[in-house]
């Protein structure tokens, strides 16, 4: 069955004040359906809408870190990284993104139908996606908990580039997924918002995202 979250709206002002996210209704990464060492950190994720965007919050709590990747579209699974899979236009076009972010902000960003047909975004430059981090490179690696946090822009102007032009209103519909991993850190571990029903790990698989719902 598949989970919803509805998102709701706000302004840009809104959601630059302090303390904007503590208000907001989170979603909560709590399925490990590959869990081998116990290792389930409690993992939180947000999305609101305004009239230029999404933006996107993650909060994971965790007493330490991995961060070994800083460029874009480096392999940042193998890090501490929270990751958003998407279609905004699940009605009529198979394609979806995944953003993948790690601990201090390095973005993985690839499009296509699946894990195969799919290609990374090289030509967008990651300073439109406004990305801000708890951490960077010099605290990461002194880091001892209690969490870390991960958040950025999608503006509609991108997402119109890869699927042409998008009506985003009260009650549009669409899929996602929101995961946390870690492939190569001190506990290797893999766990997403909506169930996947697959024994191995594979967060590509659209046929178990979550149904998304604009406020």
């Amino acid at each position: 069955m598949k989970k919803e979250y509805v998102i709701k709206k706000a302004s840009e002002a809104e959601v630059s004040a302090e303390g904007f996210w503590d208000e907001v209704d989170i979603i909560s990464i709590d399925c490990y359906p590959w869990d081998k060492n116990g290792y389930r950190p409690m993992v939180e994720a947000a999305v609101v809408y305004t009239e230029a965007g999404f933006h996107v919050y993650f909060k994971a709590y965790e007493d330490s870190v991995t961060v070994k990747h800083f460029n874009m579209n480096e392999m940042v699974c193998k890090d501490s990284c929270v990751e958003f899979f998407f279609n905004p236009k699940t009605e009529t076009d198979d394609r979806y993104l995944n953003f993948e972010t790690n601990a201090v902000g390095t973005l993985l960003l690839g499009f296509g139908r699946d894990r195969w047909n799919r290609h990374l975004i090289t030509d967008i430059p990651p300073e439109i996606f406004k990305i801000k981090t708890l951490l960077d490179k010099d605290t990461a690696e002194h880091f001892k908990g209690p969490f870390w946090t991960v958040r950025y822009f999608i503006p509609y102007t991108f997402l119109e580039k890869c699927y042409g032009k998008l009506d985003f209103k009260s009650g549009y519909r669409f899929e996602g997924n929101f995961y946390k991993c870690g492939d190569e850190t001190k506990f290797e571990h893999y766990g997403c918002w909506n169930p996947v029903e697959k024994d191995q790990p594979d967060f590509h698989r659209p046929d178990f995202f979550g149904t998304l719902i604009l406020e």
